[in-house]
């Protein structure tokens, strides 16, 4: 695929310009929020600024109901081979490969998995977002063209990959930055400089799958959160110095030399010397603290009602079960799923480009489409109640036994398990003697037949 500068450029300018947007989502997980560079500052008088994190709060414990569970590769066709070749070309990854791609979901409303092949010829993935990548997609959703911008270790220059259907370029930025200004060079031709020859895409399409979710904890509370901090802050730092009070001067002309001097020991030691002509006096701000607890709590209530959460960290009453807190999570199970179908989707992808692989690498032919994705949501079971099912419906022609032991939350495919259970029938059979057919050792004398 030949690829067409000018209109490069202007993908390479809208990502520019819409990464800002994504930097400061990913800021505000991580802890860099508007209270640490917006706070008002006040000279000499505490400055204490205060982050309650709960938007990193909100989008780990999301991530923690959907891939506190592993998933599962269950294959439609009872075809053991496929799930063990894609539990052992995965088995290399990292074991929070799936976390951190949800969690980039949760942080930044899109999340990207790119595939690719390592120098050890293993089949491999990165997760990208989008303030470090930018997806072209046609007309009916299908992706024409990835772009991946990124840093060296000890070099300041921005590279990009740009992955097409046949080809992967590899260039590196040339345009001056001006805070979020960009110039670009007089020549389109010298805005990408090649860095490296180009190398084939052995996939025959873009090697990557999309997710996004509509929106996120970001979305739904960043100005709840903002203030929350500021109230915390305020809070603090009124019982820091003198803020709950106001200092009233009478006979003090403040524009004197004397008395600025006076006033600058005031703010910075709390001493003052007046003479006989002036007077002091202080008026108390009448704030009761259960009306700045009440505030505080009313907005800590708001973030968790907007976002669906419930507050795990207030006591429950003795009796509560495991299903009155399911009922009490609609919402948010209603959300985590929403989550989860979007990672299906994107597994799936995964699935299907592994497939490509294995066939590239070893002539093994599998049908993604036979693949289905089980998630299991990590939220508290009634294990009493499923073993009941389970029990009840064993001796029944309802259920197959597959179909049973899929709604246990297992760390591993219901095909994995059910080949645990036949080899432990074939090793106690082996490991079982039928008395009836051994012979009377010290008498050679056959027992039975």
């Amino acid at each position: 695929m030949e690829l067409n500068i000018n209109l490069l450029n202007q993908y390479y300018m809208d990502f520019q310009s819409k990464r800002y947007e994504y930097i400061e989502m990913g800021n505000y997980y991580y802890g860099q929020q508007a209270i640490i560079t917006d706070y008002v500052k006040i000279n000499e008088r505490a400055n204490t600024k205060s982050c309650r994190n709960y938007i990193a709060k909100f989008v780990d414990n999301e991530t923690s109901f959907i891939c506190g569970i592993p998933l599962n590769y269950i294959s439609k066709t009872m075809d053991i081979d496929s799930i063990s070749d894609i539990e052992y070309n995965l088995s290399q990854w990292s074991k929070k490969h799936d976390i951190d791609l949800v969690q980039a979901l949760g942080i930044y409303r899109e999340s990207v998995e790119l595939y690719y092949i390592d120098y050890k010829n293993d089949f491999q993935s990165i997760i990208l977002n989008p303030s470090n990548s930018y997806v072209v997609k046609d007309a009916y959703g299908n992706i024409e063209l990835l772009m991946y911008s990124f840093k060296k270790d000890f070099d300041f220059t921005n590279y990009i990959d740009i992955y097409t259907k046949d080809t992967i370029y590899h260039y590196k930025e040339n345009i001056t930055k001006d805070n979020k200004n960009f110039t670009v060079a007089d020549d389109v031709e010298d805005v990408f400089v090649e860095v490296a020859a180009s190398t084939p895409n052995i996939f025959g399409e873009v090697p990557c799958s999309v997710g996004n979710i509509d929106k996120t904890v970001f979305d739904r509370i960043k100005s709840c959160q903002d203030e929350f901090n500021i109230l915390n802050s305020d809070q603090l730092n009124l019982g820091s110095d003198l803020r709950y009070f106001y200092m009233i001067l009478y006979g003090v002309d403040p524009t004197d030399e004397k008395n600025k001097t006076m006033i600058q020991n005031i703010n910075q030691n709390s001493i003052m010397f007046l003479n006989g002509e002036a007077k002091l006096d202080k008026l108390e701000k009448t704030i009761n603290d259960s009306f700045m607890q009440n505030v505080r709590q009313n907005c800590k209530s708001d973030m968790f009602e907007l976002v669906g959460h419930l507050n795990f960290n207030d006591s429950p009453t003795s009796n509560t079960s495991g299903e009155q807190i399911i009922s009490r999570m609609i919402e948010l199970k209603f959300r985590c799923n929403l989550i989860g179908a979007t990672l299906q989707n994107m597994v799936r992808e995964r699935v299907r480009f592994l497939f490509k692989y294995l066939k590239i690498k070893e002539n093994k032919e599998y049908d993604w489409k036979s693949i289905n994705i089980k998630i299991t949501l990590n939220i508290p079971k009634e294990w009493l109640t499923l073993a009941n099912v389970i029990s009840q419906l064993s001796n029944t022609n309802v259920l197959s036994k597959e179909t049973m032991r899929s709604i246990l939350p297992l760390d591993h495919s219901p095909e994995i398990e059910k080949r645990k259970v036949e080899l432990e029938r074939l090793e106690d059979e082996k490991n079982n003697i039928n008395l009836d057919k051994v012979g009377n050792v010290s008498t050679g004398v056959t027992i039975g037949i």
